[in-house]
């Protein structure tokens, strides 16, 4: 039978994500990281919303309201991946977003910080060539950037380097984290199976009764953080 210290190691081992979760947090990558920037920046409502309350606005809408609010983060995730892109370089070219997201004619502008020239970009994530050409004849001195997708298939327009379809991966796996509360309970519930399978051979080897006291004092005993009466209840039940 493992240690205490033994005990701390393998707890530790425990995925990050899943404690986190049970702790009442989400663990993001840095992808989805970035769509819950494009999504405060795409609402004024959430801009300043923890993501509790941004996963409630979420939750708050229609199929159709969704469906709108997604493809429009899309294209806010596609400018901050770009310009995350090109801030990553080791050139002279600086890019930002402009403060408005509804900026006429541009979302980007690339600054050259050795001659100062700037050049404006308009980023569309979509498939859609007729919005692209649209754009072109109502803002003709102003370069144009798709996804790959639409680039393959629209002449004289310059590819942005990101996948109109990873793009658009990367917000639905993000709106279905915020989406979900169904799964807190089932990952919940594996850590507490872990955790008391340990416990109960524990205290067999030590002729002391299992159950929700001896998680509790086992967690005491080895210095486990896990001090809500939120993490306890779903941890011993």
């Amino acid at each position: 039978m493992p240690s205490d210290a033994g005990i701390r190691v393998m707890i530790g081992m425990l995925p990050a994500v899943v404690l986190k979760v049970v702790g009442g947090e989400r663990s993001f990558s840095a992808e989805e990281a970035t769509v819950l920037e494009a999504i405060k920046r795409s609402n004024s409502d959430v801009a300043n919303a923890s993501v509790d309350e941004t996963a409630d606005y979420i939750r708050s809408m229609t199929p159709e309201q969704l469906a709108g609010f997604r493809n429009n983060v899309k294209g806010i995730y596609h400018e901050l991946r770009y310009v995350g892109r090109e801030n990553a370089d080791r050139d002279d070219v600086e890019a930002e977003t402009y403060e408005l997201v509804n900026h006429p004619g541009a979302d980007v502008r690339l600054v050259n910080g050795k001659t100062g020239e700037a050049v404006d970009i308009q980023l569309k994530a979509t498939d859609s060539i007729a919005s692209v050409r649209e754009h072109q004849e109502r803002y003709p001195s102003i370069e144009v950037h798709v996804t790959e997708e639409a680039a393959s298939s629209v002449h004289g327009v310059a590819s942005s380097g990101f996948s109109n379809e990873e793009l658009g991966c990367d917000v639905d796996a993000t709106l279905e984290k915020l989406n979900d509360d169904g799964n807190h309970m089932l990952e919940a519930g594996a850590v507490s199976g872990i955790l008391s399978g340990v416990v109960n051979a524990r205290a067999a080897l030590r002729g002391e009764r299992s159950g929700p006291n001896a998680v509790r004092r086992m967690l005491e005993d080895i210095g486990i953080g896990a001090g809500s009466a939120g993490v306890l209840e779903l941890l011993l039940g």
